[in-house]
């Protein structure tokens, strides 16, 4: 990454062990053709990286998305939203609504009242949550399900960084120390075997070489309004396949089970219908003449099994 500290700009991408340049930044008259080049790649990342929130921002709220920024940086945030949304359908009831002012120094809030305390309500414990996170419903909760979480991960990074052809040992390296392993730690190992298995299984052919006509995207995100109660709808696919048959949403899941009978079971479960169905919502809304099929993954037992949900039939 870019960073500026000052004066210095330096790259240092994350897992090499020194910076690529370490650049401290003369003045205009005083700037050679390579300290320009420096200094251009650094603005590139960082629009890049600003265009990144911006998106993450406007898909991910659900009714409104409050920003406070500088009255100077207006120009900048119109221009955001109309590269993400340049139809306005985004917001149907009236778009970017700006408000700008001065507070009166002259004038102090009033401060709210003390909140009386019931002493005895103290003792009571705290109530969970209404409903449990996703991963949570998905992984349960406890060190067990903090090791399924942290396998499934490891597995995600794997195949996703394996698919394009078997890397070298220094690109394997980053992959374990991107999730804080050891490339010799047993668990890195044995995930290592089985996405190597996975992309092996010619019954999975279709899934990681199918035929030129298809385009094919690894952790794509997708977001709408297609229907949501409550707004958008967001999500990131594991592997989306868009050909001229259909729309095939493909997730991986590590599940420990081999069982034809127990992933059957799995794969029709609310968790999963509810998932899926929401991404084929998504991706029915934008390729309304392409039928959508849902599909989930289980790397241990290399078995496909499709997800039939409401949103995905014809």
């Amino acid at each position: 990454r870019m960073e500026r500290s000052g004066d210095v700009l330096i790259d240092w991408p994350a897992g090499e062990p020194r910076p690529r340049s370490f650049l401290c930044q003369p003045g205009k008259r005083e700037m050679d053709s390579l300290s320009r080049r420096h200094l251009e790649a650094a603005r590139e990342r960082r629009t890049a990286e600003l265009h990144n929130q911006d998106y993450v921002a406007f898909t991910r709220a659900r009714q409104m998305l409050v920003l406070c920024v500088y009255e100077e940086m207006r120009t900048e945030l119109e221009a955001a939203f109309t590269r993400l949304d340049p139809a306005g359908a985004a917001a149907p009831d009236g778009g970017l609504v700006f408000e700008t002012g001065k507070r009166d120094a002259a004038v102090e809030p009033e401060a709210p009242p003390e909140p009386a305390v019931d002493p005895a309500g103290l003792d009571r414990p705290i109530a969970p949550p209404p409903e449990p996170l996703e991963e949570e419903r998905e992984f349960g909760a406890g060190e067990a399900a903090a090791r399924a979480r942290a396998r499934g991960t490891l597995i995600h990074a794997l195949l996703e960084r394996l698919d394009g052809g078997e890397p070298d040992a220094a690109a394997l390296e980053r992959v374990a120390r991107d999730q804080c392993l050891d490339p010799e730690d047993e668990l890195f190992r044995d995930c290592l075997r089985e996405a190597r298995a996975v992309l092996a299984e010619p019954a999975l052919a279709e899934v990681f070489r199918p035929d030129a006509a298809v385009r094919v995207y690894r952790e794509a995100p997708v977001g709408g309004w297609a229907g949501a109660a409550d707004g958008s709808e967001f999500g990131v696919v594991d592997r989306l396949h868009i050909g001229p048959r259909g729309v095939w949403v493909i997730d991986f899941k590590s599940h420990a089970t081999e069982d034809p009978a127990a992933l059957r079971k799995i794969a029709q479960s609310e968790i999963y219908a509810e998932q899926m169905g929401r991404y084929a919502r998504i991706l029915r809304a934008a390729y309304p003449e392409l039928p959508v099929r849902c599909s989930l993954l289980f790397t241990r037992s290399r078995r496909l099994e499709d997800v039939t949900t409401t949103a995905n039939l014809p």
